[in-house]
């Protein structure tokens, strides 16, 4: 884990924290009460949750917006959905949203097979 490292793929979200992982990367940045994540590879039964932790922290600290850029993610399972509807849970709890953004037309077809298409804003 480093904190305050710039993305080494460059571009994007200026990163509070990234998480290497074998399979999976997470860029998180900060705007206010709004979290921004880009993750990109597998989120797996593996990696989840790191992915959990890196969104859940900042949540606890007072964010209301989590937007999450799913536009590298290549493979979700199961376990990767679990995460997300937790979080999405959490937030409606707390009067916040999770908004997914640019999910690949792969992850998209899941999203909208699972019925999560439209909870996280995608409908």
């Amino acid at each position: 884990m480093r904190l305050g490292t710039s993305h080494p793929y460059g571009g994007g979200i200026a990163p509070v924290l990234w998480l290497p992982s074998l399979a999976m990367q997470v860029d998180i940045g900060r705007d206010g009460k709004t979290l921004q994540a880009a993750v990109r590879g597998e989120v797996d039964s593996h990696n989840c949750g790191e992915f959990a932790a890196a969104v859940r922290d900042p949540i606890d600290g007072g964010v209301d917006r989590v937007e999450i850029d799913l536009s590298g993610l290549t493979f979700i399972d199961s376990s990767g959905l679990s995460e997300l509807v937790k979080l999405h849970n959490e937030l409606r709890e707390r009067h916040g949203v999770l908004v997914v953004l640019n999910p690949t037309p792969t992850v998209e077809r899941v999203l909208e097979i699972t019925g999560l298409a439209e909870p996280f804003g995608l409908a």
